[in-house]
């Protein structure tokens, strides 16, 4: 790699840290200092750490039968055989000693290394002689604070292996694990790829169900706003905004990363697995297409939500105009009679007080008789 590359990168991991530091001070996880690299060659986790400690587990099958235990030590991996699938998942990715110990198992390059250890990497993959590198967001279920979860997830595949990295142990997987174990669906008599295209799903699937708790929130919000404008409503508007946004910036390059999974030529990608990789590539389509209608709907509240406080206020100045039309001649004939003339007729009038106040409410009456004929006191 260039050195302009390499201090590209380095600024890039630098900036996003310091942003953080700068603009949510009192929240601060991730600690920019202390994650910059020393050294230009060391490994460094860059990103929250989600789990005390890391755990790994191991699935090894085949037609014939299945094998799963925990790993307390990579050392002690026996060699994987030709006729077996291997199924290694790691839950936590902050112990350097241990990602150091799968890189040089496993042959693993030290840029991908970085990329797998970096939770602010972009979703992508890429393609070597001896494996395929993937990785993505996996998006889970609104907190509660009404916004998403996000947690990166990595991919090798091998020739007969396929190694899963995850953050932490909120796992989308279980169900991959059941049709293994119990021979269910294809899982145990395809190879390595098939693995890899259902833990991919597992992934994409979350982002539909999260999708559509999002899309009962647009729901509910638009009934709400039809009956009453609130300001806790335009909140819960941006929160919605937020999460499809950051959705959409999750599921966009993963669109280009399955269109190459679909597309490239490679000893590990069969072509009678690329019609499954295909399907995903419509799934991803659709959730774009999803987030951008709900994108669409929030918008639309968002713009109900302002012109209906527009409504309002013209309401209230229509009021306020409207009273002040009335007492403005009122005012008028009270100002010239406070005047303090000594020859002023209708002061000496017998029953002047009470003729000015009858015509005083007459003008009243019929500007407000005027206004309502008009529909400007709310008559249709």
């Amino acid at each position: 790699m260039s050195i302009k590359r390499k201090f590209k990168k380095d600024y890039l991991k630098i900036s996003r840290d310091l942003n953080k530091a700068v603009f949510n001070p009192f929240n601060l996880r991730i600690n920019a200092f202390t994650q910059t690299k020393a050294n230009p060659g060391e490994l460094v986790h860059i990103g929250e750490q989600k789990i005390q400690k890391t755990a790994i587990q191991l699935f090894e099958y085949n037609e014939a039968g299945f094998e799963e235990y925990s790993v307390e030590d990579l050392s002690s991996l026996p060699p994987f055989e030709d006729d077996k699938i291997y199924w290694l998942n790691f839950h936590g990715i902050h112990d350097i000693e241990l990602m150091k110990k799968l890189g040089s198992r496993f042959g693993i390059e030290k840029l991908i290394m970085d990329d797998l250890l970096d939770t602010t990497q972009r979703p992508k993959a890429e393609f070597f002689d001896d494996y395929i590198f993937f990785t993505l967001k996996s998006i889970y279920e609104v907190d509660e604070y009404g916004m998403i979860n996000v947690e990166q997830i990595s991919f090798i595949l091998g020739d007969n292996y396929i190694i899963s990295l995850q953050e932490k142990e909120q796992d989308i997987f279980e169900y991959i694990r059941d049709r293994i174990r119990t021979k269910r669906g294809n899982a145990r008599f395809r190879g390595s790829e098939y693995l890899q295209y259902l833990l991919l799903e597992a992934v994409i699937d979350n982002y539909f169900v999260v999708l559509d708790k999002i899309g009962v929130e647009v729901i509910t919000l638009q009934e709400l706003m039809l009956k009453k404008t609130e300001k806790e409503n335009y909140f819960r508007i941006d929160k919605v905004k937020k999460n499809l946004y950051h959705l959409k910036k999750s599921i966009q390059p993963v669109k280009e990363a399955v269109l190459l999974l679909e597309r490239i030529q490679h000893p590990y990608l069969k072509d009678d697995v690329k019609k499954y990789f295909s399907e995903l590539k419509d799934d991803v389509l659709n959730i774009l297409d999803s987030i951008d209608l709900n994108l669409q709907y929030s918008d639309s509240l968002e713009n109900y939500h302002f012109s209906s406080l527009s409504q309002k206020t013209n309401d209230i100045m229509q009021v306020l105009t409207i009273v002040s039309s009335i007492f403005i001649p009122l005012t008028f004939i009270a100002g010239i009679y406070g005047m303090n003339f000594e020859h002023m007729p209708e002061l000496q009038t017998k029953n002047g007080y009470f003729t000015t106040l009858g015509a005083m409410g007459l003008i009243a009456i019929s500007l407000i008789v005027y206004f309502w004929r008009k529909g400007w006191l709310g008559r249709k």
